[in-house]
């Protein structure tokens, strides 16, 4: 599952299409809550226990507002996709399987329109809703007789839209009541699928102006906007200040320190030292920073240190010299026949064991690696944040592991990537070079970190992280 931190939310990252693909793929029997979050309802959170459960609890906490996947955007440098209520319904009921659909919330007067509208819509459906009372809460025996209703009914699909938190808390107090595969929590979609309110432009909706046109259509909204958007502002601006940790790294520039800690040591993770480590450390993709062992492997260390000096990755691999007590080299990742002849010819030695990696997330990833024998050097050849993320992923399902996140440096070492120019290595600026190979993934990748640096200079985040050369 793919997904992205907000505060002490796990917030869903995936498009609309694989998200729509997972649930209709989804087999477990399970009653799955889906939530929709935006700033409002992330600032009334911060103050109601029972919300805060509800959304940490839940299936999947979509991205909604602007104002969030904005900041995640900024503070992670990726691509976030943002999912309105409105955009998983409409999605969800133009499928062709025979489904059964229940509202609860809103008007009678709404519910009426809904129904009659989507059954010309979609004719394999199967349509109930009923309108509840408008109350805080409802009594108990009201709340017997929604969830009888919703049993008896036994839907794949409930539509909730009573406004948040009611919704969401009603939901997850009431989980384990009903006979129900998903719970869409989705408030105004009601109105704007009943035509109380009509949805704005695709223009507007691109650029995330909905919750303004939707408070000219209710505006009633103003007071908690103008309550909300102040605090959610306050609650920005206190992470950005605050939000990352002092660090302290030390940087091994020396293949002699190198070589002692990969043959001396039991248990370790070595990874470059660069701009992209330091862009991931800021934002946040590399939170055990101190489970790492550092080398210099980019002329980006010089910004903290003049006395650190450059040692790039395939220098690195050329110059390591391993003890007897190592049988075996496992590649985990990508590895192609240059690659193959170069650490045959260097490790002559030792056994070459591959596991390639699909493309995916680290967490699908690690189930492809089954097995690592402890007298094994493992070389993981994946970018980064992905080659740290698998490599701590090793460790804690082994409890062993001597661990080299290469990336790509297995490649220029062994000729697959033509090697760099002696004198634009000597300027640092190999990656300029590296820009030939795979350019348009490489130059967005070099761009998102920059634009992290520049980002956590102006916002003094970057003063956090302290680096200095390794000198023991």
């Amino acid at each position: 599952m793919k997904f992205v931190k907000f505060f002490d939310y796990k917030l869903s990252n995936l498009s609309i299409k694989i998200l729509i693909d997972k649930i209709f793929d989804e087999k477990n029997k399970n009653v799955k809550i889906i939530n929709c979050m935006n700033p409002h309802s992330f600032v009334v959170s911060k103050k109601d226990k029972i919300f805060q459960e509800a959304l940490s609890s839940a299936y999947l906490n979509l991205i909604d507002g602007v104002g969030i996947s904005s900041y995640l955007t900024l503070k992670k440098m990726i691509r976030i996709n943002r999912i309105t209520g409105y955009d998983l319904f409409e999605n969800i009921i133009s499928s062709n399987k025979p489904l059964k659909f229940f509202f609860l919330g809103s008007t009678n007067q709404n519910l009426i329109k809904i129904k009659n509208r989507l059954s010309n819509e979609n004719k394999n459906c199967s349509i109930k809703t009923y309108s509840p009372p408008f109350v805080d809460e409802f009594s108990e025996e009201e709340n017997k007789k929604i969830i009888s209703m919703i049993n008896e009914f036994k839907p794949d699909f409930l539509f909730i839209g009573m406004t948040a938190p009611k919704q969401e808390k009603w939901s997850y107090l009431n989980k384990n009541k009903i006979d129900v595969s998903y719970v869409l929590n989705i408030g105004a979609v009601f109105d704007y699928y009943a035509g109380h309110f009509s949805r704005p432009f695709k223009i507007i909706r691109t650029i995330g102006l909905e919750w303004f046109v939707r408070i000219i259509h209710n505006p009633r909204l103003w007071k908690r906007t103008l309550i909300s958007i102040p605090l959610y502002s306050i609650y920005i601006f206190n992470e950005i200040i605050s939000r990352n940790k002092k660090v302290s790294i030390e940087v091994i520039d020396e293949m002699r320190i190198i070589n002692k800690i990969i043959n001396d040591q039991e248990a370790y993770i070595f990874s470059a030292f660069n701009l992209a480590m330091t862009s991931n450390i800021i934002s946040g993709n590399i939170k055990n920073e101190k489970n790492f062992t550092y080398w210099s492997d980019g002329i980006f260390c010089k910004f903290f240190s003049t006395k650190i000096n450059k040692l790039a990755g395939s220098k690195f691999l050329e110059k390591i010299e391993l003890k007897e007590k190592f049988k075996s080299l496992h590649v985990i990742g990508n590895l192609y026949d240059m690659d193959k002849i170069f650490l045959s010819n260097k490790f002559s030695n030792l056994k070459i064991i591959f596991t390639p990696l699909p493309f995916g997330e680290p967490d699908e990833l690690i189930k492809n690696i089954e097995k690592i024998d402890e007298s094994s050097l493992v070389l993981i050849t994946l970018p980064t944040p992905k080659q740290e993320q698998v490599a701590e992923m090793i460790i804690s399902k082994f409890n062993f592991g001597k661990i080299i996140c290469i990336g790509g440096g297995l490649s220029i070492a062994s000729g697959h990537e033509k090697k760099i120019p002696a004198w634009l290595d000597k300027i640092g600026l190999e990656f300029i070079w590296r820009l030939k190979n795979e350019t348009r993934r490489r130059s967005l990748r070099i761009i998102r970190d920059i634009l992290t640096i520049i980002f956590a200079f102006l916002t003094l985040r970057l003063n956090k992280i302290k680096v200095k050369k390794y000198e023991k």
